[in-house]
């Protein structure tokens, strides 16, 4: 068929032929059948953006985002994977479902970022960062040639200090959670740093009371890093987990959770979030103040008491020591250490007393007599202290 036949054909009929052929490609991939026929339609189907040397076909938006979201949902923490999904419903709400990916170019990349900044103002970076991911591992299935997000530039922003309270701070939250089992919660999560969903799933078989240790990690649940880590308990949460301990009634299993509700069932990440805040709120504390701060105020508390960022890290969690430093301006002392530099530089120096040579002397003065000055006392060192009392 020739060029000029092709372009006198309506769109939606261009469309039909279009899917007629990509069907014949997945039915056929390989074939000489197919690339022949694909090299006869090159104004409707381009052989480079559809037929490749492996015999990759052409794919949707809408197809590459369902198969990102199993892949992810299957290899990844349930906060990541629906952090995934928020992202990529905003992407198709942008795009469309009849978006293909060979017509997603830099251009394109830009636009949705501007689109991003307006729907989602505080969280468009992590939407940003995590489709970019999903076109990457587009390219390791050989989908695309290349992610055309790469190239765009976010803009920079202010860094700023992560919210924390202090353990006086916790105690007048403490004054507007009337649910116990909340306050505990709260505290458990000021004294250990655990993310939400680690302490909402934490069992008892976690738990090493006569060790004072705490296992965050198992088979039955996945920590965000996926890496297993222990956290000693100190006195105040070894109290709180050994009244929870004796409270139970019925030891029927070691995977009961923790924290639970009377039908032993996890509260809701909501409910617990929602609580908290409400507390902040009520005790006057600062609104940038949510449950993730209590992560922060234990990392915050442990850098000011002169912890090493390494060891804050172990405790946290973290894959990389460059998510801990966020907290190391937080050692005020140290900081303050380091500024008496200047201090010393700008103390003023002390007059010495320069007393006479004639030993048959006196000095002159209304007050005590001073000591004599020395005779062997070499041109120089008239400065020095001569109170004994200092030395």
């Amino acid at each position: 068929m020739e060029a000029e036949r092709l372009n006198g054909l309506r769109h939606d009929q261009l469309e039909l032929l279009y899917g007629m052929m990509e069907r014949m490609l997945q039915e056929n991939a390989g074939s000489e059948r197919t690339k022949r026929a694909l090299t006869e339609f090159p104004a409707v189907v381009p052989v480079n953006s559809v037929y490749h040397e492996a015999g990759k076909r052409e794919m949707s938006l809408r197809s590459l985002v369902d198969e990102y979201e199993r892949f992810v949902g299957a290899n990844h923490s349930n906060g990541y994977a629906l952090s995934v999904k928020s992202g990529n419903w905003h992407l198709m709400n942008y795009f469309g479902d009849a978006m293909q990916l060979r017509n997603i170019r830099l251009r394109e990349a830009e636009a949705l970022l501007v689109y991003l900044q307006k729907h989602v103002a505080k969280g468009y970076r992590v939407y940003f960062r995590n489709i970019k991911a999903m076109f990457n591992k587009a390219i390791d299935w050989e989908y695309l040639e290349k992610n055309p997000f790469v190239k765009v530039k976010l803009p920079k922003r202010q860094e700023t200090a992560p919210a924390y309270i202090t353990h006086e701070e916790l105690e007048e939250v403490r004054k507007h959670i009337p649910h116990s089992g909340i306050w505990d919660v709260v505290t458990f999560a000021f004294f250990t740093g655990c993310r939400l969903g680690e302490i909402r799933n934490l069992s008892w078989d976690n738990v090493d009371l006569p060790e004072r240790l705490i296992t965050v990690g198992s088979e039955r649940f996945t920590t965000k890093t996926r890496k297993q880590r222990k956290i000693p308990v100190c006195k105040e949460l070894f109290e709180l987990l050994s009244r929870k301990a004796d409270q139970r009634e019925i030891i029927s299993s070691r995977d009961e959770y923790v924290f639970a509700k009377e039908d032993r069932t996890p509260y809701s990440a909501d409910f617990i979030s929602k609580s908290f805040k409400r507390a902040c709120k009520d005790a006057k504390l600062s609104p940038a103040i949510h449950f993730h701060s209590l992560r922060h105020s234990f990392a915050s508390n442990l850098v000011q008491k002169g912890t090493s960022l390494y060891l804050v890290r172990e405790l946290l969690g973290h894959s990389s020591i460059t998510t801990t430093e966020i907290y190391s301006h937080v050692n005020i002392v140290s900081l303050r250490d380091a500024m008496k530099v200047f201090d010393a530089i700008q103390e003023p120096k002390q007059e010495a007393i320069i007393l006479p040579i004639n030993s048959n002397s006196e000095p002159s003065g209304n007050g005590p007599s001073s000591p004599r000055r020395s005779e062997n006392i070499a041109p120089g060192e008239e400065h020095t202290d001569l109170n004994p009392e200092r030395t």
